[in-house]
């Protein structure tokens, strides 16, 4: 079985987007918002089907804190990085640690005021389930 991914791998994969993305932590989850979409990502140090149930969850809250002030209110997509093929579907979807990239940063979901909507939440700390944003982002110790 391989080796699960880490936040801190995430981390390094993630600081590799744009600068006009958005970044937040929560523990070891990230919440990446872009024109892309907004994204709840998490490894899956946990095991493949407890980190898919924990990033639905965090995204599932996510959303419903962003519907309090963002409209229309973006899909907070789940994603679990991973090294092992996913063998039974689960809530979230699961990528390849080389194919994050790829995943968070292709496409326009999203419009710049969404994602200025976003950040100011961020900024203010207002963003359940508590999301801290990361500028410039750090990676985890």
């Amino acid at each position: 079985m391989p080796s699960p991914v880490t936040a801190s791998q995430i981390d390094e994969q993630l600081l590799r987007l744009p600068s006009h993305y958005l970044v937040a932590r929560r523990d070891d989850a990230r919440l990446v918002v872009g024109p892309a979409g907004v994204f709840v990502v998490c490894g899956d140090f946990g095991g493949l089907e407890e980190a898919s149930e924990g990033a639905f969850e965090l995204a599932r809250v996510t959303r419903v804190s962003l519907a309090d002030t963002v409209l229309p209110t973006p899909v907070v997509e789940s994603v679990v990085v991973s090294r092992a093929r996913q063998s039974t579907p689960g809530e979230s979807l699961v990528v390849f640690l080389y194919l994050l990239i790829d995943l968070v940063s292709t496409g326009s979901q999203i419009d710049p005021r969404t994602v200025c909507e976003v950040r100011t939440l961020l900024l203010e700390g207002s963003l359940v389930p508590g999301w801290e944003l990361q500028q410039p982002l750090v990676q985890a110790a």
